[in-house]
Formats: structure tokens, sequence, C-alpha cells
């Protein structure tokens, strides 16, 4: 068994509920008493006085020791560490379900709950695993499939009673037909009978489809309007609606419904917290990073990864009021609009690491992979980077036609970075050209981020570079520079020793050195 850590997540900084004031979101009175409909974030202490299944609960707890706000469920040494400072409860009609937010979180890439759902008397118990690309603050209608399991409590360390990744989770919007997605925050200011709440229930298998849950319905005893149609070939019909007391109509159509769970997704704010007592940040920053917590996650497994170095800890910083600054939102693709495909990539190219593994954004040294900074750049801006990406061999054939040839080090290095850098700043602009800069800066910085010591003459020749191409784009708002309008400006700049290159090198240019000796200096490229 795990020993326990302790947790530092208090209620007031939950990133989901930033968008409502102090008292709506999780505020059961801010709902109509007529609905029978109750969300709330209770205290462990209430959660295990008002319980309903009292005979569960005792079997239950031999399983899970509470300390210092957290469970720590014994399985092997896989245990889960639960956070119970903040659990979400929902009541709807006969069923009850109580959230719980894992830290220890085994889902590599997004984040996990374990819910406990009481059902006339009947408990079960779910682990949910969510993927990295749920976005709990650009939300849509459409379903998110995850992986359910359910657990025996009595033999968490057995495998689950079953394991499904045909589960989706739904947004059932609420009683008046708005707040169907967005900020889930925002949802704790709907004022219907029963506001929004999120739904696990089976998706298609490929056969056969699950009829969606029915919508609302209008008057007592009245009936809403059905449910949406399942997806897949054969879709289930979707249920009848409910009348204006009711959550919603039935479950509609097709083979063996199965679990519908009500829940309340709690991302893992480990992260965030860590990162926030890491880099000293302020609270905005903390929020941002609780409500973003695939970013946060990235972040701090990279920070992590090369051992707290000063250098990771200023590029996260870095990168973390960059985010904010530019109001960043994860980018919602799908498999026919994403970036590349024109290309022949595959979807979901920028979070495959088989793929990044074998990618490069140097338009000099195609071998030269991606270091781990541009990884999480290239997760978080693929659209971007894909920009910067076709714009590798555009650098490289104009270098090799103004300069003769492509070379390292030398004054047609220096052209090269600098042109590269100038049209990325042009192409990414978003209206923001200033934000485009900063975007664009950054990947470079991370380009040179693994670079060794023996290189690092080069490294400052290569920012600087970098720079002039950047700042001149950045002086024109229209973005609309030509290649050649770019080219004929950063070779003016070459001749009138604006740029910088290193000399005197020795011959030849191979490696480690590359020419650079103790001697080299950075030289304007008019001497």
């Amino acid at each position: 068994m795990k020993k326990p850590i302790f947790a530092l997540m208090i209620l007031f900084i939950m990133g989901l509920l930033t968008s409502c004031s102090e008292d709506d979101a999780v505020n059961s009175s801010s709902f109509s008493e007529e609905a029978n409909f109750k969300k709330e974030s209770i205290s462990y202490f209430k959660f295990i006085h008002s319980y309903p299944n009292k005979e569960y609960l005792n079997n239950l707890s031999d399983l899970l020791i509470t300390d210092e706000n957290l469970m720590n469920a014994k399985n092997g040494n896989q245990g889960y560490i639960i956070d119970t400072t903040d659990i979400r409860m929902i009541q709807i009609d006969d069923v009850t379900t109580y959230t719980f937010r894992v830290l220890n979180n085994s889902n590599e890439l997004g984040f996990q709950n374990i819910i406990l759902k009481d059902e006339n008397n009947q408990t079960n118990l779910f682990l949910v695993s969510y993927p990295e690309n749920f976005d709990l603050i650009n939300l849509n209608e459409e379903p998110t499939q995850i992986e359910l399991q359910e657990l025996n409590p009595n033999e968490l360390n057995n495998s689950p009673l079953f394991r499904s990744g045909g589960s989706c989770i739904y947004i059932t919007p609420c009683s008046e037909g708005i707040h169907h997605g967005g900020n889930i925050g925002s949802w704790g200011n709907c004022t219907a009978s029963r506001p929004p709440v999120m739904n696990i229930a089976p998706c298609d298998d490929g056969n056969n489809g699950v009829g969606g849950p029915g919508e609302p319905g209008g008057p007592p005893n009245g009936s809403g309007n059905p449910g949406h149609n399942g997806p897949g070939p054969n879709p289930g019909g979707g249920g009848s609606g409910g009348g204006s007391n009711m959550p919603g109509g039935s479950t509609g159509g097709g083979p063996n419904p199965g679990q519908h769970i009500p829940t309340d997704p709690m991302p893992d704010l480990q992260s965030a917290q860590q990162l926030h007592l890491l880099l000293l940040l302020n609270y905005s920053q903390k929020q941002w990073l609780n409500q973003n917590p695939s970013v946060s996650n990235k972040i701090w497994n990279y920070v992590q990864s090369v051992n707290n170095s000063y250098e990771s800890k200023q590029f996260a910083k870095k990168l973390i009021h960059l985010l904010i600054d530019t109001n960043y939102k994860t980018p919602a693709f799908n498999s026919s609009n994403y970036p590349g495909k024109e290309n022949g990539m595959t979807f979901n190219w920028w979070n495959n690491s088989t793929h990044l593994n074998n990618m490069s954004l140097d338009p000099y040294d195609q071998f030269k992979k991606l270091t781990k900074q541009e990884k999480i750049l290239v997760a978080i801006w693929p659209e971007q980077a894909y920009k910067i990406y076709k714009n590798k061999p555009v650098a490289e054939t104009m270098t090799t036609s103004v300069m003769g040839h492509n070379g390292r080090n030398d004054k047609s290095d220096a052209f090269r970075h600098a042109f590269f850098n100038a049209i990325n700043t042009r192409d990414i602009w978003g209206g923001f050209l200033v934000k485009a800069a900063d975007i664009v800066r950054l990947f470079g910085e991370a380009h040179e981020s693994e670079v060794p010591a023996n290189l690092n003459k080069e490294k400052v020749m290569d920012l600087y570079n970098n720079d002039i191409g950047i700042a001149y784009t950045a002086s024109f708002f229209s973005g609309s520079l030509s290649n050649s309008q770019i080219s004929d400006a950063i070779y003016y700049f070459l001749v009138n020793g604006n740029l910088r290159y290193l000399s005197p090198l020795a011959q030849p240019i191979v490696p480690p050195n590359y020419g650079i000796t103790a001697q080299t200096q950075l030289t304007p490229t008019n001497n």
C-alpha cells in the first residue's frame, strides 16, 4: 500500500468553477426545490453520514483509509490515492452518485475519477479514465469516449468486474434547453428547474447504437422532446422526454443499454498545485492550470523529467504566461479538419509519441529530432507547429537560392535563421501579431534548449538571428508579406551587418564543434 501524501487542495480553487460566483456552481440551494435533482460539493464527514447504503459503506471502510483529507485504497502496489476535500454528489430521482478525484493518476495522458453509484440501495464502484483531450472549458454536445471499469470493493487488487472502452460521456442540457456546452463552470448560473449534468452511458459498439437520454419535458406530467439517436450504423432511437420534474426521458433503443452514471468530471489538480509551489506562480496562474489539466500535466511531467532544472523552470514560467496572455484554448480538431491531413499525417499526430520522436522542425538538419520542450509546444499548438514544419523546405530553398549554399555557422546560416523565423511569424499571425512573435520565439528557444556546451556560441548566434527575423515581420501588421519581400529584407540586413555569424571557423565544418574554436566570435555579417 502506498503511503498517503497530504492533499494541498481547497475547495475555492476548483478550476471548474472560476466562471461562477462563489456559491452558485455547487450550492444546491440555487436549484428549484420542485425539481427532483440535487448537486453539491460535500465534505468527507457529510459523505459518510449521508451515504444511503450503510452496509456497503461498512464493507468499503476496511479498504479505504482516511488521512489528512485523503483516502488510500488498498490495491497491492497500485493503490488509489483519492482526494476527499471535494466530493461531488449528484441526486436524480433514485440515483445518487459520489465523484472523487484520483491523485495518483495511472492514466498517462488524461485524468481519472472514482465514482460510487447508489440506486435503490444497490451500490456500484467505478474507475473512470478520461482522455487527454477532454476539455472542461470548451465543451460541445458530441459524446466523448472514455474508459469505464467497475471495481469489486472487496477485491480491489484483482481485475475489474468489467472494463469498457465503449462508454461515452454526454451532456444532458438543462430543462430550459440552454447550457448545452461551453465552460462547465457557467452551469452553476443556470436558474432552470434542472441544471445541466454530464452522464456516462454506452457508446456505439460498432454494430448497434444506443439512444441518448431523453430531453427534459415541459409542464408537469407533460412529455418532453425525445433524446438524440445514438451513434453508429444502426443507431438506437432517442428516449422519450420527461415531465418538468423529471431529469429526462428513458434511454433510447439498442441492446443492453448498461450503466448510466451522472457525474461531475474532476481533473487531477496535483500538477497545477506542484507547479504553483515550484514556480512561485500567482493565484490567477494556478487557477488557469487548474482549468487546463492536460496542459498542466505536460508541463509538470517535463519539469520533473529534467530534475527541475533552472532552464526547465524558466521555460515553464514563460510558457504559462504566454498561454494565459493568448487566452489559449485547447484545439478541437477532428479527423476531417486537423492540421497535416493534406500532408498524409495521421489524426492526433501531435500527441503521438512515435510521430514526434521522428519529427524535425530544423530546416538545416533533417535528422535533428524534437527537443522535450518542442514536443510540449507541438502538442499545445499543433496548427502553428504544422505551419513551421511546412516552412522548413521553403527556408532551405530560399537560403540556397540567395546565398548559394545552405551552411552552418556562416552567413548562409544567419540568413536561414532570420528568414525562417520571419516567415513563421507571418504564417501563424492570427490577429495579434505580437503574440505570434512570442510563440515563434518560444519555438526557437525550445529548439535550442538541448544544445551542448561546446556549441553555446552557435546557440547565441541562432537566437540572435531568430529575433531579427521575428522583429521584422512583427513590424508589419498586414501579415501579407511575400517570401520574396521577406528574403530581400533579410538579405539587406545581412549586407548591412544586422545579422551575426561565427568567425573564424576551423575547417572542415564537422562534428562535434562544427568549426568553433576558442578564437571563434560572434561577428556582424558585413565583416
